[in-house]
């Protein structure tokens, strides 16, 4: 039991690697400004801009 609890945490180590990598270059990916797509059609200024 001690093994297969063992080989399940070591298989996690690349696992969170590779997701986390993954979510990355999916949001370095994606086109335009993420500031921008959360605001949506609302008029946003630049303090708040600069807060988020």
């Amino acid at each position: 039991m001690g093994r297969y609890v063992a080989r399940r945490l070591l298989q996690m180590i690349p696992v969170f690697i590779g997701s986390t990598l993954l979510v990355f270059l999916m949001m370095y990916a994606l086109p335009g400004d993420p500031v921008r797509a959360l605001a949506g059609e609302q008029h946003v200024d630049a303090t708040q801009i600069a807060a988020l």
